[in-house]
């Protein structure tokens, strides 16, 4: 009889679908396992688990130490993305708790393993994209890092408001409460 994850999920067969992008993925049985084989092999100290959500425990991981976690999600289709003749792509994001810190997109399931293993060492976000180019990450995670997270928020916000005068003069009056 075969195996059905959720409600919603197919049969075991359920990866053939990726056969011809992904045969280290479906020949693994999941992306946890092909992810947590690539580590092992690389000897990276991690545990591959999977993302609890329906639909995707077989094409997504993620590793994770309680603070710091990296998500791994195998690209459908992703030819337009990578260029003409390339359907294979892992997209890869790098968080701090609930703050995005760093994404990206790579064909290799050796870097998308190399890059969680890196972002556990709690390297600054700017050093672990200078390691690995194929990500980016944005001025609101590097004022996280540094403290400052709430400052660039406000200005932010303060950006969009100005362009409505309806809300502009809500979100001035609140940015004068200290408190706020």
């Amino acid at each position: 009889m075969p195996v059905v994850d959720g409600p919603f999920d197919a049969p075991d067969d359920h990866l053939l679908e990726y056969e011809s992008s992904y045969p280290d993925v479906v020949a693994a049985g999941s992306l946890v396992a092909a992810l947590q084989a690539e580590a092992d092999r690389a000897g990276h100290r991690f545990t591959a688990e999977p993302v609890d959500v329906p639909g995707l425990r077989r094409v997504a991981a993620e590793v994770t130490d309680g603070f710091r976690s990296t998500r791994v999600l195998m690209g459908y289709n992703d030819r337009n993305y990578l260029g003409p003749g390339s359907s294979r792509s892992f997209g890869v994001t790098c968080w701090a708790g609930r703050v995005q810190m760093a994404s990206g997109r790579t064909p290799e399931l050796p870097e998308a393993a190399a890059v969680a293993y890196s972002w556990l060492q709690a390297p600054r976000v700017r050093v672990l994209v200078a390691q690995w180019p194929f990500l980016d990450t944005c001025q609101l995670a590097e004022a996280y890092e540094r403290g400052e997270a709430i400052p660039v928020l406000w200005h932010r916000l303060r950006a969009r408001a100005a362009e409505d005068p309806r809300l502009r003069d809500l979100v001035e009056a609140a940015y004068e409460q200290p408190r706020l």
